[in-house]
């Protein structure tokens, strides 16, 4: 027996860290889910839960309806005694629930109505499913598990950051972000250069999805360049002949009877103009004096180029007269689209190629920072005592490996509220244990450590022969078996009998496999024991047997001042105790009522010389 010791370490180290805050506070919204009637199995509201956004700390108070009637279709309508919510599993990890009651023992005649606080934080990505809340419900001394399932869904966090947002910015392990820019052109050129902090770059408005698979924090950079465009260059490649040096003689006349130019210059001096869509002049080349094309101007406008807006443009080529003579038109070309790089237009004989590019009008930069957590690796588990077997009413303390909240589960279960780095086992079964992070981040499950808790041999009964002079046992076999005298282990009585016993006040002990270990009530043997014996011939008999719980005792052949009936369940409990006084009685009807649950029950009769004991099957 170690109670003692493992509630001190119990104490040592039960201590629960958790960075999570979650309120106190229950609402219990009953007129969600009023009138009662209209949920006879029961019901819950809000039903599906709010949606969880990832990342973003979350509470929400669930209300529920019990029933407070079940048919059993056996014996009718019989009225529910309480309602126990005994776990609320396949929460996300780093959501938690609390009951408003402690203990989470409803009793439904009082009232229907109860809350469970669900709250926390989670990283898990994005998905649909379901919170399972398994409830106990007592009625007639029977206990009926049922499970409901509550949705709910985790959705991701938007992130923006002015010039684009990301639909995911923080997760366990591995982050998968989609991005998109927000900002457009509106007609003008844009560029987007992204950096995306693991060594990709895009230059699409909506860029590839990236994938960040190493814990880390990643700073996602866009550069938005809003442009202009220009008109950077143009150039004449060819003229036609329609220009003159002096009025109405074209400079490639000759004279007839020389047979030389009639003009100084053999070529013309080229400008050109740019007029926006509302024919004003926006620009004005300098001329190239008398020469041939082509005729290069690189360096409109000092070198930043006519910006364009909307179009049409018109760009016209000339040749320069002398003053007082009129320039020459030697062609126009519109510019409708502004296609970047280089654009070629013909006609009427002369050709042109002019280029088109764009100078920053607006430029934005945006930074978000991706958050990748490791997860806890997976926990180990440490039993303090080292017993993998106990007895029941014992006590073994696993410990887990360090984390910042921890779930424990028996047999995959989940255990309701065993949050601490340790816990205290008193029932057989697998135990587990995750550890979660302070980001919320979530541990593989440990390997199971497996404890079993033994159960007590039966209550040793003990009966004396007369006639063979000696003590026996009829329920010892298959158990250590020690005889005791006036409290002493007797050296070498291991048997089912002791023969040839002192007068004295005897107890037997059982003991099971696992070292658990029971002990008789006290037999007196005293000198008249024998004759007693010998001269009755004491029975008991129960009928019906099986029964529902009521049936007769007879006892028959039993001469002693008091008799004390008692029945046990196979655990030692004592259900049921009285006592006769059967001075002057040898015969007895004993009618007895029990409200227990079904199951095998020892009956024992006991004197000052006698203990009797029968089976009783409840059904």
């Amino acid at each position: 027996m170690r109670p003692f010791f493992t509630f001190i370490l119990f104490a040592l180290f039960g201590q629960l860290v958790n960075a999570q805050t979650c309120s106190t506070t229950f609402t219990v919204d009953s007129a969600s889910l009023t009138p009662a009637s209209n949920y006879p199995t029961g019901g819950f509201s809000p039903r599906p839960l709010p949606p969880i956004t990832q990342g973003v700390f979350y509470e929400q108070d669930v209300t529920f309806v019990m029933p407070k009637e079940y048919d059993t279709g056996i014996i009718g309508v019989v009225d529910i005694d309480q309602i126990q919510v005994s776990s609320v599993t396949n929460l996300p990890p780093g959501i938690t629930w609390s009951c408003n009651i402690p203990g989470c023992t409803y009793y439904p005649q009082t009232s229907q109505y109860g809350s469970v606080k669900i709250c926390g934080t989670t990283l898990a990505a994005p998905k649909v499913d379901s919170v399972k809340i398994t409830v106990i419900g007592s009625a007639v001394g029977q206990q009926l598990p049922i499970s409901f399932y509550l949705p709910y869904e985790i959705i991701a966090n938007p992130v923006s950051s002015g010039s684009f947002t990301v639909d995911n910015v923080t997760g366990c392990d591995s982050v998968t972000a989609t991005f998109a820019a927000t900002i457009g052109g509106q007609g003008n050129p844009i560029t987007y250069d992204w950096n995306f902090g693991n060594g990709n770059t895009s230059a699409d408005s909506v860029p590839p999805t990236q994938t960040y698979t190493a814990p880390g924090a990643y700073d996602v950079t866009l550069e938005t360049v809003i442009s202009n465009y220009v008109l950077t260059s143009v150039t004449v490649n060819a003229v036609n002949d329609n220009w003159e040096e002096f009025p109405g003689v074209e400079c490639n006349d000759q004279d007839p009877f020389l047979g030389i130019p009639l003009c100084v210059n053999t070529a013309p001096d080229i400008f050109i103009q740019v007029y926006d869509n509302s024919n004003n002049l926006v620009f004005t080349s300098s001329s190239v004096t008398d020469q041939n094309t082509p005729v290069n101007f690189n360096n409109i406008n000092s070198g930043n180029g006519v910006v364009l807006s909307s179009g049409p443009y018109i760009i016209r080529v000339w040749d320069e007269d002398f003053t007082g003579n009129p320039n020459d038109d030697l062609g126009s070309f519109t510019v409708s689209n502004f296609n970047l790089g280089t654009n070629t237009r013909s006609g009427s004989g002369t050709t042109i190629t002019f280029t088109i590019g764009t100078t920053p009008l607006i430029t934005y930069n945006d930074t978000v920072t991706i958050n990748v957590y490791p997860s806890p690796s997976q926990p180990s588990i440490t039993n303090i005592s080292g017993d993998t077997s106990i007895c029941s009413g014992d006590t073994v303390v696993l410990m887990s490996t360090s984390g910042d909240s921890y779930t424990w589960y028996q047999n995959g279960n989940e255990i309701t509220g065993a949050n601490d780095d340790s816990l205290l086992v008193t029932a057989s079964g697998n135990y587990a244990v995750r550890v979660v992070s302070q980001y919320a981040c979530s541990s593989p499950i440990s390997a199971s450590d497996s404890i079993f808790v033994s159960g007590f041999p039966p209550l040793p009964n003990i009966s004396y022969d007369a006639v063979n002079d000696r003590l026996s046992s009829n329920n010892a076999g298959g158990f250590q078996i020690q005889w005791y005298l006036n409290g002493s282990p007797i050296n070498g009585a291991n048997a089912t009998s002791y023969a040839d016993p002192d007068t004295g006040t005897y107890t037997l002990e059982l003991t099971n496999q696992y070292g658990c270990s029971r002990f008789s009530d006290e037999f007196l043997l005293s000198a008249t024991s024998g004759i007693a014996s010998l001269n009755a011939k004491p029975s008991i008999e129960l009928a019906p047997n099986p029964n529902k719980g009521t049936f007769n005792l007879h006892i028959q052949g039993i001469q002693a001042q008091l008799l004390t009936i008692s029945i046990h369940d196979l655990m030692g409990k004592e259900v049921f105790v009285t006592q006769l006084n059967g001075a002057g009685k040898s015969t007895f009807n004993l009618p007895i009522q029990l409200d227990i649950a079904s199951g095998i029950y020892l009956v024992s009769l006991q004197t000052d010389q006698y203990i009797i004991t029968k089976k009783l099957l409840i059904d």
